[in-house]
């Protein structure tokens, strides 16, 4: 199952995530969304979701959003781990 993370790189929860889950050993694409050609790409999340908190995670076709879905990185990257575990 891929793992989309949305970040920017002067985010430092976007930072502690990526360390988790490459800690983890877990393999992510990181889209950068202050990049030009990612930002259409989170435009339309942000039309799903609602907000523009990130880091925004997406697995599968499951996004996972900060303040909705995971209050906490360790929270999320333990959703991230548990989802990959039980697919």
């Amino acid at each position: 199952m891929e793992v989309k993370i949305y970040t920017t790189e002067h985010c430092k929860y976007c930072f502690q995530l990526k360390r988790i889950l490459s800690l983890l050993r877990i393999s992510y694409i990181d889209i950068d969304i202050d990049k030009s050609e990612n930002k259409n790409e989170y435009e339309e999340i942000v039309k799903e979701i609602k907000h523009y908190y990130i880091p925004v995670i997406k697995i599968g076709d499951q996004f996972l959003s900060p303040n909705t879905d995971f209050q906490t990185i360790n929270e999320a990257a333990n959703m991230i781990f548990n989802k990959l575990k039980s697919a």
